[in-house]
C-alpha cells in the first residue's frame, strides 16, 4: 500500500474519504460480515454444521495470504518458532491489531493483542450481548483452527502447536497466540475454549 496510486487510494480521493475513515468502515464492514454469516450458517444448518463450514471459510482464509506473507518475509526455508511469531504479526497487524510479542523463544512464541477494532466494531454495531453470543458459538475452536490450518501448512504439524488462549470477546483482557514446540508428535493441542 506505499504505493499512493494503488487503486484503494484513487477511489478514496474520488469519494473525499480520508484513509482513516475508510479504515474505520472496512473494520466495521468486515465484522458485521463475520457476525450475519455466523448467524445465517446457524439458523439455516444449526451449529454443528455452521461450526464446520465457518471454519472451512476461516481456514480458507489463513492459507489464502500464506504465501505473500512467507515471500515478503523472506520465511520460506527453516521455519520455527520465530518465523511462525513473524507470521503472526503480520497476519494480526494486517487487519489493523497492535501485536506486542510477550514471550519467545526457541521453544515458544507468546503474543498478545490489547486494541480489537473487530471487538469494538461488533459491539459498537450490534451491542455487546449480541456480539459476545456470536463469538462464544462461533470464535473459540475457530481461531485455534485458523492458527492450526497455517502450521499444517507449514509442515510444522508434528514440531508445533497454536492456539489462541485468550480472546477479548470472550472476555478476557487480551487476545492471546502461543505457539509451542511439541514435547513429542502425540500431544494435543490445548484450548481453553
Amino acid at each position: 500500500m506505499a504505493d499512493k496510486r494503488h487503486a484503494i487510494f484513487t477511489a478514496l480521493e474520488k469519494t473525499g474519504q480520508s484513509v482513516e475513515e475508510a479504515l474505520v468502515a472496512w473494520v466495521g464492514a468486515a465484522a458485521a460480515l463475520d457476525l450475519l454469516y455466523w448467524e445465517t450458517l446457524e439458523e439455516a444448518f444449526g451449529a454443528r454444521t455452521a461450526h464446520r463450514i465457518y471454519s472451512k471459510v476461516w481456514e480458507k482464509l489463513a492459507l489464502g495470504n500464506l504465501d505473500h506473507v512467507l515471500d515478503a518475509l523472506g520465511v520460506r526455508d527453516n521455519i520455527n518458532i520465530k518465523t511462525i511469531g513473524q507470521i503472526s504479526k503480520v497476519y494480526w497487524e494486517s487487519i489493523n491489531c497492535p501485536y506486542t510479542v510477550v514471550e519467545e523463544t526457541d521453544d515458544i512464541h507468546v503474543g498478545e493483542i490489547t486494541i480489537c477494532p473487530y471487538w469494538e466494531s461488533l459491539k459498537e454495531i450490534f451491542g455487546e450481548e449480541r456480539a459476545r453470543d456470536c463469538c462464544k458459538k462461533g470464535m473459540g475452536a475457530t481461531t485455534a483452527n485458523y492458527y492450526q490450518a497455517i502450521i499444517k501448512a507449514l509442515g510444522k504439524w508434528d514440531e508445533i502447536y497454536a492456539t489462541q488462549d485468550k480472546c477479548m470477546c470472550l472476555g478476557d483482557d487480551v487476545c492471546r497466540v502461543v505457539f509451542k514446540k511439541r514435547k513429542n508428535s502425540c500431544e494435543e493441542v490445548p484450548t481453553n475454549f
